[in-house]
Protein backbone atom coordinates (compact mmCIF):
# COMPACT_ATOMS: atom_id res chain seq x y z
CA UNK A 1 0.00 0.00 0.00
CA UNK A 2 1.34 3.43 -0.88
CA UNK A 3 -0.85 5.67 1.30
CA UNK A 4 -1.36 6.25 4.98
CA UNK A 5 -4.32 4.29 6.37
CA UNK A 6 -5.42 3.26 2.90
CA UNK A 7 -5.31 -0.50 3.41
CA UNK A 8 -8.25 -2.75 4.19
CA UNK A 9 -10.41 -1.99 7.22
CA UNK A 10 -10.15 -4.77 9.76
CA UNK A 11 -12.60 -3.54 12.40
CA UNK A 12 -14.33 -0.27 13.10
CA UNK A 13 -16.70 1.25 15.60
CA UNK A 14 -18.40 4.63 15.53
CA UNK A 15 -17.86 6.77 18.60
CA UNK A 16 -20.68 9.29 18.99
CA UNK A 17 -19.81 12.95 19.42
CA UNK A 18 -21.57 14.87 22.17
CA UNK A 19 -22.25 18.60 22.13
CA UNK A 20 -20.01 19.22 25.14
CA UNK A 21 -17.16 16.94 24.04
CA UNK A 22 -13.59 17.99 24.54
CA UNK A 23 -10.48 16.28 23.24
CA UNK A 24 -10.05 14.70 26.68
CA UNK A 25 -13.63 13.43 26.94
CA UNK A 26 -13.52 12.03 23.42
CA UNK A 27 -10.20 10.31 24.11
CA UNK A 28 -11.66 8.83 27.30
CA UNK A 29 -14.35 7.15 25.18
CA UNK A 30 -12.41 6.13 22.09
CA UNK A 31 -9.12 4.89 23.58
CA UNK A 32 -10.69 1.94 25.49
CA UNK A 33 -12.68 1.03 22.35
CA UNK A 34 -9.53 1.22 20.25
CA UNK A 35 -7.78 -1.22 22.57
CA UNK A 36 -10.78 -3.59 22.52
CA UNK A 37 -10.87 -3.51 18.73
CA UNK A 38 -7.12 -4.17 18.44
CA UNK A 39 -7.41 -7.17 20.76
CA UNK A 40 -10.42 -8.45 18.80
CA UNK A 41 -8.44 -8.07 15.58
CA UNK A 42 -5.54 -10.09 16.99
CA UNK A 43 -7.97 -12.82 18.08
CA UNK A 44 -9.58 -12.92 14.64
CA UNK A 45 -6.17 -13.27 12.95
CA UNK A 46 -5.08 -15.96 15.42
CA UNK A 47 -8.30 -17.92 14.88
CA UNK A 48 -8.16 -17.51 11.09
CA UNK A 49 -11.50 -15.68 11.02
CA UNK A 50 -10.34 -12.27 9.83
CA UNK A 51 -12.57 -10.68 7.20
CA UNK A 52 -11.55 -7.28 5.90
CA UNK A 53 -13.49 -4.47 4.26
CA UNK A 54 -11.73 -3.02 1.22
CA UNK A 55 -11.50 0.75 1.08
CA UNK A 56 -12.19 2.67 -2.07
CA UNK A 57 -9.00 3.90 -3.67
CA UNK A 58 -7.89 7.17 -2.04
CA UNK A 59 -10.57 6.91 0.67
CA UNK A 60 -8.08 6.30 3.49
CA UNK A 61 -7.77 8.94 6.16
CA UNK A 62 -4.61 10.14 7.77
CA UNK A 63 -4.26 10.46 11.53
CA UNK A 64 -2.37 13.69 10.97
CA UNK A 65 -3.36 16.38 8.55
CA UNK A 66 -1.80 19.80 8.41
CA UNK A 67 -4.45 22.52 8.26
CA UNK A 68 -4.06 24.74 5.19
CA UNK A 69 -3.38 27.89 7.24
CA UNK A 70 -0.76 26.07 9.29
CA UNK A 71 0.82 24.80 6.07
CA UNK A 72 1.06 28.37 4.74
CA UNK A 73 2.62 29.58 8.01
CA UNK A 74 5.12 26.69 8.01
CA UNK A 75 6.05 27.26 4.37
CA UNK A 76 6.54 30.99 5.02
CA UNK A 77 8.79 30.29 8.01
CA UNK A 78 10.78 27.72 6.04
CA UNK A 79 11.31 30.19 3.18
CA UNK A 80 12.45 32.81 5.67
CA UNK A 81 14.87 30.35 7.28
CA UNK A 82 16.17 29.31 3.90
CA UNK A 83 16.83 32.92 2.87
CA UNK A 84 18.56 33.74 6.17
CA UNK A 85 20.76 30.62 5.92
CA UNK A 86 21.86 31.63 2.40
CA UNK A 87 23.06 34.96 3.77
CA UNK A 88 25.28 33.26 6.38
Amino acid sequence: ERGVDTGPIILKKNIPLKNNDTVASLEARYLPEMVRLMLSGVRLVREGNLQVIAQEKYAGKQYFSLHQRMKIIAETKLKHLSKSNKCN
